[in-house]
């Protein structure tokens, strides 16, 4: 089965129908099918999930015009942490509005405002989740870096029309002017979701970009740019598209995360030598489908531009410059409008290419190899991923979703296409990446708590790839043993709605413990003949157990695992994970961090889960499951 041609038919008002139908339901109320729509476009959008305990629901009466909000943690892997980089802390404050909810700049200003009031403590008729949330970002303000922002998000069904966002710049300036300087305001809709696709028809795009610049070669402008007029080109494109992010989709380290870093490097030297910018930095590539400069003329009206190089020089001067030159006022600083002097003789040496499809690919790698990019980081230009998707289609009969909002694409188009074979179900590759993360590589933790150890370069991701004999041993056969794996979790109902408190945190600490389990039977199956219990012997294990022969084997051991969690994580019992030395000692009380701690599993960290799950493999031979269990991985062999 293949997909290639999946999306590039989709169009967005298919997309929006397909994307809309969950929560088009007559049987939900007006108030449920907001909450749905803002859930699942914010989770899209941020590449997170309502599990996640930062995952805060306030709508409903006495929210204060925060119907959700999300606490976007600085998520940089240790190991590979490039020590000139800060990514700091984000609090996003979502005014969901669904459907005719919203009218344009009315609803703008008066959310806005509804906001502002309520961060300002002026809004004395809060809901009681409101008031905890302000508790929360009362000291996050206390104790904000530079690096960190709080940002205003509207979130609506389509695009907010190009002349309203003037208000949208209006209520930027006023949080910049109350609350504090790093506020910021910005909007998602099901149309950022839907041009995030790859082989989409982007609709022109015309921005225009002040330098001094020079045709070098046909289709090639090399030149340099101020810093001021640099700020205003990226203004003039958010002000267009409403997503300064779509700059950069073309940009590897945009692909891999879209985590708003600020290079502490290019910070200082904008605050203290900001004339000297262009002497410390590489500059800038900027790809264009065409672009036109008249004879004379220092403006160049580039179309379509994509920025393949120079995504940490050009966010940071976003960042640092755009809270300071657009934070209002009429009074004078001497002091500030030396700098503001001092930056207009600041710039950067900028490329314009105009190019294809075909060559944005090769400028994309050439111009980043000067960085730290490595070759593994090219997701978007390798065939890892794009491999496994196809393996996991033609084997499976599984649509592995490598881009946000590729699975209401494909059904968009197979209900264009009723000719054509459907997929059995659909799923995600990052959170299969992240089960197999917290089953097979033994860090529930990290993978309940972080992503970016999951993404390519970084630890345990490439411990999942690592080769053995130079060859790539994970393979689609592992995505669809933690697919497996998912569903019955899945299956249990774990997360923040779960019936039993035990389940609502634990999701990825019982794919640690079903491997474990599982593991164990394996040691104590002497027919097995497996003295070492490696990974691929596990997704071997799973497979075999999730035929309809072994229902029963496989169900003894998910009732196993499932109630050593609910032990576990009840208060009172006995090697409850509340009285973990760890979670007093070490988290200071607060078990959601000592489940999210990469110690977690650990016997010196949780002796008492290490303890409770040598009681329930003791127990599980005696009552003779593991012998069940192993006669089936036998059966099946």
């Amino acid at each position: 089965m293949t997909t290639a041609s999946a999306t590039d038919k989709v169009s967005y008002e298919q997309f929006r129908e397909e994307w809309l139908a969950e929560i088009n339901d007559d049987n939900l109320s007006p108030l449920d099918k907001g909450r749905r729509f803002g859930s699942k476009l914010i989770t899209q959008w941020l590449g997170v999930t309502t599990d996640d305990d930062d995952f805060i629901i306030c709508d409903g009466s006495g929210d204060g015009g925060i119907d959700i909000a999300y606490l976007k943690r600085a998520d940089t892997d240790t190991g590979v942490r490039d020590d000139n980089s800060e990514e700091g802390d984000t609090w996003y404050l979502i005014q969901s509005k669904y459907g005719t909810s919203f009218s344009g700049i009315d609803t703008i200003l008066e959310e806005g405002s509804k906001v502002i009031a309520t961060l300002q403590g002026e809004n004395q008729h809060l809901s009681q989740d409101t008031q905890q949330l302000l508790q929360k970002l009362d000291l996050f303000r206390q104790q904000m870096s530079d690096a960190d922002r709080i940002v205003m998000v509207f979130a609506t069904t389509d695009p907010i029309a190009q002349q309203d966002r003037q208000a949208l710049d209006n209520i930027r300036i006023i949080g910049r002017e109350r609350i504090i300087r790093n506020f910021d305001v910005d909007e998602v809709s099901l149309q950022t979701i839907w041009e995030a696709l790859p082989d989409v028809e982007q609709k022109r795009l015309s921005v225009p970009l002040k330098g001094q610049f020079v045709e070098q070669s046909s289709g090639l402008l090399v030149g340099t740019v101020s810093l001021p007029d640099l700020l205003d080109f990226m203004k003039s494109y958010q002000m267009q598209t409403g997503d300064l992010n779509q700059l950069y989709e073309k940009n590897v380290r945009q692909f891999l995360g879209g985590r708003r870093k600020i290079n502490r490097g290019i910070a200082k030297t904008l605050t203290e030598n900001p004339e000297k910018f262009g002497l410390y930095n590489n500059g800038i590539t900027i790809v264009v489908s065409g672009y036109s400069k008249p004879p004379n003329d220092s403006v160049v009206a580039m179309d379509d531009p994509y920025v393949v190089n120079g995504c940490q020089t050009t966010k940071t001067i976003w960042q640092v410059l755009d809270p300071i030159f657009n934070a209002g006022g009429t009074g004078q600083d001497n002091a500030h409008n030396a700098w503001k002097e001092r930056v207009g003789r600041g710039g950067v040496v900028a490329k314009i290419v105009r190019s294809d499809e075909a060559e944005i690919t090769n400028i994309t790698r050439f111009t980043n190899s000067q960085n730290s990019v490595r070759e593994r980081d090219f997701i978007a230009l390798n065939s890892g991923f794009q491999n496994w998707k196809t393996a996991m289609e033609d084997d499976y009969q599984i649509f592995l979703e490598i881009q946000r909002g590729g699975t209401e694409a494909r059904k968009a188009w197979e209900k264009q296409h009723p000719d054509q074979p459907k997929f059995n179900d659909y799923v995600n590759a990052f959170d299969l990446i992240k089960v197999y993360g917290a089953g097979w590589m033994e860090s529930p933790g990290l993978a309940f708590g972080k992503n970016d150890p999951f993404l390519p370069g970084n630890s345990v991701y490439e411990r999942i790839v690592s080769r053995q004999n130079d060859v790539v041993i994970f393979g689609a056969q592992d995505l669809y043993a933690a697919y497996k794996v998912k569903c019955i979790a899945d299956g249990i109902g774990f997360g923040r709605n779960a019936d039993r408190l035990s389940r609502r945190q634990s999701r990825f600490l019982f794919y640690y413990i079903i491997m474990r389990m599982l593991a164990n039977v394996i040691l104590l199956t002497p027919e097995l003949h497996c003295p070492t219990v490696t990974a691929s012997v596990l997704t071997d294990a799973v497979h075999k157990l999730t035929v309809p022969e072994a229902k029963a084997q496989l169900d003894m051991l998910r009732i196993g695992a499932v109630t050593l969690i609910d032990q576990y994580l009840t208060i009172g019992t006995e090697n409850s994970a509340h009285s973990e030395h760890a979670v007093m000692e070490t988290h200071n009380g607060d078990l959601n961090a000592f489940l999210k701690s990469e110690n977690l599993g650990k016997d010196s960290h949780s002796p008492n889960l290490a303890q409770l799950l040598a009681i329930q493999n003791a127990a599980f031979n005696i009552s003779g499951g593991r012998e069940q269990v192993g006669n089936a991985l036998m059966q099946t062999q």
